[in-house]
């Protein structure tokens, strides 16, 4: 009978659960960040241009009197525009799917450290699936909105041709780009599910046919 074969090497496993701790780290960040960013954009929204600018110069050249009415209408359009994302539940949907990543990533990390496999993998999975809907999900949302605000200025029909086509452009590269980043983070699974496999047969067992006379 031939030596047991050697099982695969648990640091498969013990790294991939260190990969999880630093997507933890990434979730419980965008969980913050989902309920900060809102905050801080109502109190910036509260804010008054004469707040910012000073008040208005009444006694000014007309070139200034224009360029603080024209500050004044970009400042209103880009405090519409947040408020409009605000709106839109973008952070509430991010916050959502971040305490489910939050979640999924923290009971993984012990799981695959301990060496359960089947579990470990399937919560891992569970974090890329949800981390990729959530991606997709949230651009979407966010194109609707626009990915720039669309100041006043921008009036004229070539300008505005150009405007769309650099929101489609945005679109077309962020769902790119989520893809190819999530797809070498579901080759690292793939990897990881190969090398932890154990092997089918337990023993390697000698044939009868190869034994040897004494």
């Amino acid at each position: 009978m031939g030596e047991a074969p050697k099982g695969p090497n648990q640091w498969w496993l013990k790294g991939t659960a260190i990969v999880m701790g630093f997507m933890f780290l990434l979730s419980a960040g965008q969980v913050t960040s989902s309920l900060l960013l809102p905050l801080g954009m109502e109190r910036l929204g509260s804010t008054e241009w004469e707040d910012v600018a000073g008040e208005y110069p009444s006694e000014g050249n007309e070139r200034e009197q224009n360029e603080w009415r024209e500050g004044e209408i970009f400042w209103d359009e880009t405090i519409d525009y947040w408020e409009a994302i605000i709106d839109s539940g973008i952070f509430e949907v991010s916050a959502v799917f971040s305490m489910l990543l939050v979640l999924l990533s923290a009971a993984s990390i012990p799981v695959l450290w301990n060496g359960d496999r089947d579990l470990g993998l399937k919560l891992a999975s569970g974090w890329l699936v949800g981390f990729i809907s959530s991606q997709i999900i949230t651009t979407l949302m966010f194109y609707r909105v626009g990915f720039m605000p669309q100041y006043s200025e921008v009036g004229d029909a070539g300008m505005q041709l150009w405007f769309d086509l650099t929101e489609t452009f945005s679109l077309t590269l962020s769902l790119v780009q989520i893809v190819i980043c999530n797809s070498c983070l579901a080759a690292l699974l793939v990897v990881v599910a190969a090398r932890s496999k154990m092997p089918d047969n337990s023993y390697d067992l000698e044939s009868a046919f190869h034994t040897t006379d004494s």
